[in-house]
């Protein structure tokens, strides 16, 4: 799913029409379990893309550090490195790594679309107080 996609879902569902509070006051536990569905996988994706981070960041490490047989540098798809890093200089290296920095930015927005869900579902606990209080607005509007 896409960060687009998350963010113009919320752009429809956040609205309440004031003229059918109740309908609306009812499409609240459904708004949530639509939310929540998608907090699940979405949370799901961004451990399996924090494993995918390490498990590349142990072979950059062994890669620059010249560890790596021919047949795994092959297997990867990576030219032999000629230069051979210390250890000092190996996070310097792995960070300006473009397989590192591609994981990185797909590691961000995985986080950025958690974060998004996360803050959806904490407005849709406050769903039904904003209907309540839009009711309670009215009566006193009314003269009730």
């Amino acid at each position: 799913m896409k960060l687009d996609d998350i963010i113009n879902s919320w752009k429809t569902d956040c609205k309440i029409d004031k003229t059918d509070l109740a309908n609306e006051s009812l499409k609240t536990p459904n708004l949530h379990a639509k939310y929540y569905e998608w907090y699940t996988k979405e949370n799901l994706l961004l451990a399996q893309s924090e494993h995918e981070y390490h498990k590349l960041y142990k072979l950059k490490t062994q890669y620059y550090s010249g560890k790596l047989s021919q047949d795994e540098l092959d297997e990867l798809g990576w030219a032999q490195h000629d230069l051979l890093v210390i250890k000092q200089d190996l996070d310097k290296y792995i960070d300006a790594d473009d397989d590192v920095i591609k994981m990185l930015l797909k590691l961000a927005l995985q986080k950025e679309k958690v974060d998004a869900l996360k803050e959806i579902i904490k407005c849709l606990h406050s769903r039904p107080f904003a209907i309540k209080n839009a009711i309670e607005w009215m009566r006193f509007e009314g003269g009730y």
